[in-house]
């Protein structure tokens, strides 16, 4: 059998043209593939993201013109409405000219400020004191020092709890008798910022009930009145209900005055003097 010199000891080549077909259709997908990429790139960059605002709401609300001073009669004429954005108008706040008719300022109005109605009064105030005191309350006042003026800080605006120390059962003690009471006015100054507030006053104006004002002014005929001085958000009461004496600062029981009328009576051992207080035996020196 004779082999033919052409086929013989040659290599057989792959097909040239099936291998570029196939590189060049992985080029154009992956050509494709970036085009696309890029398109969506520039789509996302071109296209703004809208953010929609909430609409703010404005109201009309009446300010003064002017400074308006303490007790001066209101009227429109010292009025005129701006537009203030609704979420910081307090409650209260004077919208109508009606609600300023017949009215007289409380305390002073600064001009472009909004009015409240707690601002306004019916009738004209005698000064700034009296124009501050609400029906049912009362203004009084107290002698201070350093010590029971807390340095001085019981200023105009603050809040204070009243002490009086006197004698209790024949011993030094102290309580409570008025909470939460507002300092009018201190020195007769009613600026807290006033040049001068740092200076301790001799006497503080304070307002409170008319009950309070009676037990105020008895004790201060019968003991020393102090004041403590509160948070500004403080409206707890937390004040000293029951008396101190020295013997709460001893730590010694304190013998109450009925207990002993009951008859629970006085125990002598030796030389030595007991009350009987609730079955137990307490010294007479305790007392």
């Amino acid at each position: 059998m004779q082999i033919s010199k052409a086929t013989f000891g040659t290599k057989v080549k792959p097909s040239q043209p099936k291998a570029k077909v196939w590189l060049v259709s992985i080029i154009f997908i992956v050509c494709a593939f970036i085009l696309i990429v890029v398109g969506f790139a520039r789509e996302s960059k071109s296209t703004p993201v809208v953010q929609v605002e909430p609409v703010e709401e404005f109201v009309s609300v009446l300010v003064p013109i002017r400074d308006i001073q303490v007790g001066e009669q209101l009227t429109t004429a010292l009025f005129r409405f701006e537009k203030r954005a609704a979420s910081t108008v307090p409650q209260g706040t004077i919208l109508k000219p009606e609600e300023i008719q017949n009215k007289f300022a409380r305390v002073p109005l600064a001009m472009g400020m909004m009015v409240n109605s707690e601002h306004l009064i019916d009738v004209k105030p005698t000064n700034l004191i009296t124009a501050n005191i609400p029906e049912g309350y009362r203004a009084v006042t107290i002698r201070v020092n350093e010590t029971s003026s807390v340095e001085g800080w019981a200023r105009p605006g603050a809040n204070v709890d009243v002490l009086w120390v006197s004698s209790i059962n024949g011993k030094q003690g102290l309580t409570t008798i008025v909470e939460n009471a507002k300092v009018l006015s201190a020195e007769r100054q009613i600026d807290p910022n006033a040049q001068g507030s740092a200076t301790v006053p001799s006497t503080v104006t304070l307002l409170v009930t008319s009950q309070d004002a009676a037990k105020i002014q008895l004790a201060s005929t019968t003991g020393t009145l102090s004041l403590l001085l509160r948070g500004d958000n403080d409206l707890s009461s937390t004040g000293v209900k029951s008396a101190i004496t020295v013997d709460d600062l001893l730590g010694r029981p304190q013998i109450k005055e009925n207990k002993i009328e009951r008859g629970e009576g006085l125990v002598k051992i030796g030389n030595e003097e007991y009350y009987l207080v609730d079955g137990q035996l307490v010294p007479k020196e305790s007392n």
